[in-house]
């Protein structure tokens, strides 16, 4: 007796965006803190900086692109 395959439920598009709009949200936050912590410690910060501003545009569009449907 073989065993057939059960087809694997696709994801939707939307459960994509929101996935990777939780991953960015998560990235961004912790750039955040980062930049936040080198900021009080005098280290340099402008790289953190851009990178966090980076991720809030990049979250930006995936949120408008959720918000879409």
């Amino acid at each position: 007796m073989t065993h057939r395959a059960r087809p694997q439920a696709s994801q939707s598009a939307a459960d994509r965006r929101d996935f990777h709009l939780g991953i960015l949200i998560s990235l961004g936050a912790g750039l955040f803190v980062i930049t936040v912590v080198s900021e009080f410690t005098g280290q340099p910060a402008l790289l953190w900086a851009v990178l966090t501003g980076v991720v809030a545009v990049l979250i930006a569009v995936v949120w408008r692109r959720r918000s879409r449907r």
